[in-house]
């Protein structure tokens, strides 16, 4: 009797375990505030950017699932130093891990809640002007970051 309901246990949860996959395209909307090694500060604008991603999910029942995703992104910011506009680039690879909560995956309609822990890596910063200045800039950008 307990081997047949282990058996019959094993078959429902293979079913209801599913893998999922997707794709993201997400434009982006960011203001970035850059302060001077001088002590001076700039507000920056807000700018529009965009970021691509993936996204890996997997459920092991109708109800509890966990998903991770890679996410690329990418923000500019253009602002004027001693009468010479320069703009700054910042370029990082998210990697949020989640615990996916649903009403019922099968379901016509499905409530889902999602919430967990994020890694941010920084893979690349650059500073550039319109030509006339030498720049020796020094990015002091958070290599790490979470949520």
């Amino acid at each position: 009797m307990g081997v047949a309901l282990l058996a019959l246990l094993f078959t429902f949860q293979s079913h209801a375990q599913r893998a999922e996959f997707g794709l993201r395209f997400m434009p982006t909307y960011s203001s970035t505030d850059i302060q001077f090694s001088t002590g001076g500060q700039v507000e920056g604008s807000a700018n529009l950017g965009f970021g691509l991603g993936a996204v890996l999910g997997f459920n092991f029942n109708e109800i509890v699932g966990v998903q991770a995703e890679a996410i690329y992104s990418s923000t500019s910011q253009k602002y004027t130093e001693a009468d010479t506009e320069r703009e700054i680039t910042l370029k990082y690879v998210n990697v949020p891990l989640m615990l996916s909560l649903n009403t019922g995956k099968t379901k016509a309609f499905n409530f889902n809640v999602v919430g967990g822990p994020q890694i941010g890596i920084s893979v690349g910063s650059s500073i550039t002007d319109d030509g006339t200045n030498a720049l020796n800039p020094i990015l002091d950008v958070k290599k790490v970051t979470s949520v």
